[in-house]
């Protein structure tokens, strides 16, 4: 009986480690709002772009993305940012992580004198869990 105690020890202990040590990633939808894809892309590669690369640098996050989408008969989203964290506590500390990045700008570029709510909308976003991925992820 002892064995399989600690067999089972073991073995809620392996899972639970597997579990802490999954990829998790943010994914937000995104709407450009009047075709503005100049003015939305310009915000993203100049503020959201600039913090991942700062928040890379610094171990705070695995990766990112932008992805935009080509199908022209898609019409509820325009682009989709996935920000992927190296675990759950990597993904824990994300807020904080990413205020002091913030703390260190002097705040948002423009294209134009636009505010992002005149040139994109927000559809949803979503936690995701890797449980399949390449060799190289």
């Amino acid at each position: 009986m002892r064995k399989f105690t600690i067999l089972l020890f073991l073995s809620l202990g392996m899972s639970s480690v597997w579990a802490q040590s999954q990829q998790v990633s943010i994914m937000e939808f995104v709407k450009v709002i009047d075709n503005q894809d100049e003015e939305t892309l310009y915000y993203y590669e100049n503020n959201w772009q600039e913090l991942r690369e700062v928040a890379m640098e610094k171990g705070y996050i695995k990766g990112y993305q932008l992805l935009k989408v080509t199908d022209d008969n898609h019409t509820e989203y325009d682009i989709v940012l996935i920000t992927t964290f190296e675990d759950r506590a990597q993904y824990n500390d994300a807020e904080s992580n990413f205020e002091e990045i913030m703390s260190m700008r002097s705040g948002p570029k423009f294209l134009n004198d636009k505010r992002p709510a005149d040139f994109r909308k927000n559809v949803y976003s979503t936690e995701v869990e890797v449980h399949l991925s390449s060799k190289d992820d």
